[in-house]
């Protein structure tokens, strides 16, 4: 019994919830502080160019001068809503929910302009601060 229970237990997620394929995520970008809201907008463009131009990304929304992360108003920050397509159009390796949040932080990671991230929504709605 004990070593079923360790070898099921070594085959279980560890975390308390694991990552789901919602059909969405989000992405964060922070620019040095006191950074103009132009600036944050001409950052934010270029972002968005990369994240339509990723496999199985639909589209995605920005609001540039807050951060869902912090809950601030401010010029030097910005957030993605991003929507996937449906499960049923990603096929392709390249379009699972992990291959697409490890190519959007590839491409953000090479963004001079400042720190942007993608990351997964709650997995239950409204726990943790980017819960809606």
């Amino acid at each position: 019994m004990t070593l079923g229970t360790g070898l099921i237990g070594s085959r279980v997620p560890g975390g308390f919830l694991p990552e789901e394929d919602q059909g969405y995520m989000y992405a964060g970008v922070q620019l040095p502080d006191a950074a103009s809201l132009q600036r944050t907008e001409a950052t934010m463009r270029i972002l968005e160019k990369i994240l339509m131009n990723t496999p199985g990304v639909e589209y995605c929304t920005a609001v540039s001068g807050y951060s869902m992360l912090s809950g601030i108003i401010n010029t030097y920050s910005g957030f993605f809503f991003i929507t996937l397509k449906p499960w049923e159009e990603r096929k392709k390796p390249e379009e699972k929910y992990e291959a697409i949040m490890a190519h959007i932080n590839r491409e953000f990671a090479k963004l001079p302009q400042g720190v942007a991230f993608a990351f997964s929504p709650p997995a239950i709605p409204g726990i943790g601060t980017a819960g809606a």
